[in-house]
């Protein structure tokens, strides 16, 4: 009798192993269904976010549009760790870089999907578990993707397994940290198991079983695991308490009848209890058998259905009904198809007898992958992926067909978007002015515009095909040498990486002459490689361009040999007049009379005036061709060497002088930056009213992406009519006998503000108001930090 009720609790425990085995197997393809489903969902999020932020809105607007109930959202992270999309709406510029899996991915990129213990969120206060991807653009980390799952309703899903109120089913991380717990799951988030368990020692199998007493509620479990790609554990755990209750009990009255029965009645019992027991045997293994398929096919993500030749369905499971949106009692009337607006994947109609279940029902043919169109309540349509296996019968005829369905309205939606994008940005390409050529990897050409063709006098097809180190482009570079053809700004980007902006070149044509191109490069980079998967440059014509640079640079060359020449050899006659006239006044002495001594001051005054206009020519036509090398220089002592060189005028005057502002170092020529100083503070100094002291503001501030610098005075002020003219050559405002000048010197500002890519203006409210002088320099040409000081003291 003891070896029957050993047997007896030996066989429920086996049953209860098989069910905590094919439980935790059921349970891990349905979890391991869903991540792929997500796996999918963040790869095409992550090519629409390297595509730019509508790619990405218009997939996450098919995302958040509820087709996955166990999606919250879809949001992005920036490389930074700041919070740039989200598909719930406007995102909040938080900050999640202190997230572990984008910690993880941020060091990482290649890491495949990962899956973050739940967090509880900052602003909405739910629980919410993390699947994200990394961003990869042209081969740098560029962000994260993630879903926010909501981990109660996947817990909810998992809880469909679960045959006893002690059962228990676990998802955990690698590292035996829990992700969801269908027992006390909130309580549950984030503690570890200790490191006992059979499943998280090295070496450990991917399945097993063993018998624990739970970490969290302390019911003794027979568990068993499966592990999941990734290295994510399913663990189902089976109440041992629950699942050999049944045999203790059974036990226990066999042991009672023996005792009170006599023995031929026991005989009599034992032959009895032998066929009950065998009978009972059988009636729980088919019972545990139609249990757990039940439970498989009530828990699938994929709708299925049995369908007769007829479109009658038979039997759906509840994914079905919930991906058609059908009621139960629609679906299951005879001829239930015949209502159904379906169309094909190009949006036909498509009629009953065509429909895939009746097809595969009728011909006893199976289909896979069929793409099918629903038409819903809303007229809305929800596309499906359709596949279907006959049922044979007897003489091997089909009497009906099993039916898969999988909703892929989210995915195909997104693939119009995206094919939506690349026809738009096709169409930009195309009708760009600009030729566009795509190189592989080896630097070949594989697709071309047609303003390429128009610019390379070359047809499409001999473009294909053709290598950007080919000789017989025959590049040369702007100062006419001969370009190698691993110099050829295509060749270099693929062999680094980097890219070229505005590089020009020039291809020599059949007829002599050579057409100049902007060339313009980028690498394309695939999600893990770390050379350049390709490259796709610009080509602008530039040749008429060129051509004009060319000229014009010779043309103002000349005009400044012409303007140098004529200062400088013009100052000899003139001073040999001024002498001459000087001279004869002398000789004349006391003969001379005061008509003809005036007379002789007019032309000695009219020499001189000339001979300052002609040295303020000459220091004009000298700017950028005589001054001092391009250096970074400290701008506030320029300007201190400025005011020690006018502290005479500045001493005579009386003048008050104040600098103010953060005065940065700034790449220019030295000497033509004191001499732009000397100028306007010089002005500052000359153009005030009698009797006045002058008073001088200097300073220097940040304005956006350029530093600007001011020079304001209480002096004359000028008429807002006159402004146009200041910065002319020779273009005085008052006459020589009150303000001595050449009328060259705000010329000469502009010409050094000009140089330097700066620009100046005057800011006046009339007469007698005062006057601010202000130019400004581009960031660009601004040192970051103050130079050190030997730089500073050279």
């Amino acid at each position: 009798m003891s070896t029957s009720l050993r047997k007896n609790e030996a066989e429920a425990f086996e049953a209860a192993r098989r069910r905590a085995v094919f439980t935790a197997h059921a349970a891990a393809e349905a979890v391991e269904t869903t991540l792929d489903r997500f796996r999918v969902t963040l790869t095409t999020a992550a090519t629409a976010a390297a595509q730019g932020p509508e790619a990405l809105r218009l997939y996450g607007d098919a995302v958040s549009s509820g087709v996955d109930e166990l999606v919250y959202q879809l949001f992005r992270i920036d490389a930074d760790g700041t919070l740039a999309y989200t598909s719930l709406g406007s995102a909040p510029r938080n900050y999640l870089g202190d997230r572990d899996y984008f910690k993880r991915l941020a060091r990482d990129p290649s890491l495949p999907l990962m899956v973050n213990q739940p967090v509880l969120g900052r602003l909405s206060g739910k629980w919410s578990l993390q699947v994200a991807r990394a961003v990869v653009v042209d081969g740098r980390f560029a962000g994260v993707v993630a879903l926010a799952v909501n981990p109660d309703r996947w817990t909810e899903r998992l809880g469909k397994f679960e045959a006893d109120d002690t059962d228990v089913l676990t998802l955990l991380d690698a590292e035996g940290v829990y992700l969801l717990r269908t027992r006390e799951p909130q309580q549950s988030y984030g503690h570890r198991l200790p490191a006992d368990r059979p499943f998280l020692r090295p070496g450990a199998e991917d399945s097993g079983t063993y018998v624990q007493t739970g970490a969290r509620d302390g019911v003794l479990r027979l568990y068993a695991w499966q592990r999941l790609s990734g290295g994510l554990v399913l663990a189902s755990g089976i109440g041992l308490e629950a699942a050999l209750a049944p045999a203790r009990e059974l036990n226990r009255l066999t042991i009672l009848r023996g005792a009170a029965a006599t023995l031929a009645l026991v005989a009599a019992l034992a032959v009895i209890a032998y066929f009950s027991r065998r009978s009972d045997r059988v009636s729980r293994a088919v019972a545990e058998q139609e249990y757990l398929q039940r439970v498989t096919l009530s828990v699938m993500a994929e709708g299925l259905a049995v369908v007769a030749p007829s479109g009658e369905i038979t039997f759906h499971n509840d994914s079905f009904a919930r991906i058609i949106p059908y009621d139960a009692e629609r679906l299951r009337r005879t001829g239930g198809c015949l209502g159904w607006d379906v169309v094909d994947a190009g949006g036909e109609p498509l009629p009953l007898e065509r429909f895939p279940s009746v097809v595969c029902a009728r011909t006893g043919l199976p289909l896979d992958n069929v793409t099918l169109g629903l038409r819903t309540d809303s007229r809305a349509i929800k596309w499906l992926n359709i596949n279907a296996r006959p049922l044979m019968g007897a003489g091997g005829r089909p009497y009906a067909a099993i039916l898969t369905v999988t909703d892929t309205t989210s995915q195909r939606l997104a693939e119009w978007a995206l094919r939506d994008s690349e026809e738009r940005y096709r169409t930009v390409v195309e009708s760009l002015m600009e030729g566009i050529l795509v190189h592989g990897p080896d630097g070949v050409t594989v697709a071309c515009n047609p303003a390429a063709e128009r610019i390379f006098a070359v047809p499409r097809a001999e473009l294909l095909g053709r290598s950007a180190a080919d000789p017989s482009w025959r590049a040369i570079h702007p100062d006419g040498s001969e370009m190698r053809s691993e110099d050829h700004p295509v060749m270099v980007t693929l062999r680094t990486g980097q890219r070229h902006d505005g590089e020009i070149l020039g291809l020599r044509r059949a007829d002599g002459g050579v057409t100049w191109v902007e060339v313009n490069t980028a690498p394309l980079w695939g999600a893990e490689d770390s050379m350049p998967a390709g490259v796709v440059a610009s080509f602008l014509d530039v040749t008429h361009r060129k051509e004009f640079e060319d000229e014009l640079s010779r043309s103002n060359a000349e005009l400044e040999q012409f303007a140098y020449a004529v200062s400088h050899d013009l100052r000899e006659p003139l001073r040999m007049v001024a002498s001459y006239i000087q001279l004869l006044e002398r000789r004349l002495g006391a003969a001379a009379t005061d008509e003809i001594k005036e007379f002789v001051g007019f032309a000695v005054d009219g020499a001189k005036r000339m001979d300052r206009m002609l040295v303020a020519l000459l220091e004009y036509s000298r700017v950028g061709r005589m001054g001092q090398p391009m250096d970074w220089v400290d701008s506030r002592r320029v300007l201190e060497e400025a005011l020690l060189f006018l502290s005479p005028v500045i001493q005579q005057t009386g003048a008050q002088v104040a600098v103010t502002g953060d005065w940065p170092a700034i790449f220019a020529s030295p000497d033509e930056i004191e001499r732009l100083f000397q100028n306007l503070l010089g002005n500052a100094l000359k153009y005030h009213a009698e009797n006045v002291t002058p008073v001088i503001n200097i300073s220097a501030e940040r304005d956006g992406a350029a530093w600007r610098f001011a020079f304001r005075d209480n002096g004359i002020g000028i008429a807002p009519d006159q402004v146009g003219r200041l910065f002319k050559v020779f273009q005085r405002l008052h006459p020589n006998d009150r303000y001595e000048g050449s009328g060259v010197g705000l010329a000469l500002c502009r010409r050094i503000v000009q140089r330097h890519d700066g620009r100046i203006w005057v800011e006046s409210d009339g007469p007698g108001s005062g006057s601010a002088f202000l130019f400004t320099l581009p960031a660009s040409h601004v040192h970051p930090q103050p130079i050190p000081a030997e730089a500073a003291a050279g």
